[in-house]
C-alpha cells in the first residue's frame, strides 16, 4: 500500500491549510504518478504561474483561444532558410526589393524544437510581406507545403503539423490571396539595363541585349499555350505615350520564361523599353 506523507519545511514559519468547499458531494482528488509542482492561481485561472522546468516558449492553449507568447522578427530581404527557433517565434516581416525565396527549416529540426511532440502537434507562424513582390515559402527536407506558398503586399498564416515521425505539412490557413501559379505580371524599366517596378510570380527579368528581354517566372506555367501581352508606351528619346511594342512579334515560349524583342513601328532594328508591362495568362 502507497502512502501520503505531508513534509513541513523546518526553515519556514507560515502555515498551510487543506481547506474543504462547501459541498454535500464526496470528493476524490487522486495525485498523478510522478514529481513536480502543482500549478497555483488565484482561484478563476486567471494568474496561472509557470513552475520550474515547464517551458512557455510555445504555443498555450486556454479555454478562450490561443495565448501566443510570440515576437516578432524581420526577416533581411535575402533568399534564406527560417529556423525551427525563427518559426516558433511566430510572426516574421520582410520587405524585399525584388521576389524572395524563404525555405523552412528541415522536419527533423521542426520536430526537434517541439519538446515531447507527437503525430498531430502544432502551432502557426505569420509573415506579413510590406512590398509589392513575391515571397515563396518552401519546404525544407521532409516539409510539404499545402496550399499556396506565395504571399504579396499582405499577409499569410501557415499551420505546422507533425505529420509522422520525421516528417511535416505546412498548411496556409488564412491570409490576403497571391497570384495563382497559372499567371504573371511585371512592370519594368528596360533602357540599358532592367529595373523591376513591380511584380506577380516572376523571378527574374533579364536583358540579353538592346530591346531583348527573357521574364523568368517563379512558378512555371502548365504548357506553352498561355496568352502574352507586352505593351511598351515609352522608348528612350520619344515623347511621352509613343507608340511602340513587340518587334515584328519576335518571342521564345517557354513554360519557365518568355523572352522578346522591342522595337517601333518603321523601324526594323531592337529598341529599349523605358515603361515595359507584360502579363502571362495561362487559361
Amino acid at each position: 500500500m502507497s502512502k501520503i506523507a505531508l513534509s513541513p519545511d523546518g526553515g519556514g514559519t507560515g502555515t498551510f491549510t487543506l481547506a474543504s468547499p462547501n459541498s454535500n458531494t464526496s470528493r476524490t482528488l487522486t495525485l498523478p504518478d510522478a514529481a513536480g509542482e502543482l500549478l497555483t492561481s488565484t482561484g478563476d485561472g486567471s494568474s496561472l504561474s509557470f513552475p520550474t522546468g515547464l517551458s512557455s516558449s510555445g504555443q498555450v492553449i486556454s479555454s478562450t483561444g490561443d495565448v501566443n507568447l510570440k515576437t516578432t522578427t524581420e526577416l533581411s530581404d535575402v533568399a534564406a532558410t527560417i529556423t525551427a527557433a525563427q518559426m516558433k517565434a511566430g510572426v516574421f516581416t520582410i520587405t524585399p526589393t525584388v521576389a524572395r525565396i524563404q525555405t523552412t527549416d528541415t522536419a527533423v529540426n521542426i520536430i526537434a524544437g517541439l519538446t515531447g511532440s507527437v503525430t498531430g502537434s502544432n502551432y502557426k507562424f505569420t509573415i506579413v510581406n510590406l512590398a509589392a513582390f513575391d515571397v515563396t515559402i518552401t519546404g525544407g527536407t521532409g516539409v510539404t507545403i499545402v496550399g499556396n506558398g506565395v504571399v504579396k503586399d499582405g499577409s499569410a498564416t501557415w499551420m505546422v503539423v507533425q505529420s509522422g515521425a520525421s516528417t511535416v505539412d505546412i498548411y496556409r490557413v488564412e491570409g490576403s490571396a497571391a497570384a495563382p501559379s497559372y499567371s504573371a505580371a511585371v512592370n519594368f524599366n528596360g533602357y540599358l539595363s532592367v529595373t523591376v517596378n513591380s511584380s506577380t510570380n516572376v523571378a527574374s527579368v533579364v536583358r540579353n541585349a538592346v530591346g531583348d528581354y527573357t521574364v523568368t517566372f517563379t512558378t512555371a506555367m502548365p504548357n506553352t499555350n498561355y496568352l502574352w501581352f507586352v505593351l511598351v508606351p515609352d522608348r528612350p528619346g520619344a515623347s511621352a505615350g509613343f507608340g511602340s511594342g513587340v518587334n515584328n512579334l519576335r518571342s521564345t515560349k517557354a513554360v519557365g520564361s518568355i523572352r522578346f524583342k522591342t522595337g517601333y513601328t518603321g523601324n526594323s532594328a531592337n529598341t529599349d523599353g523605358v515603361d515595359i508591362s507584360v502579363l502571362i495568362i495561362s487559361l
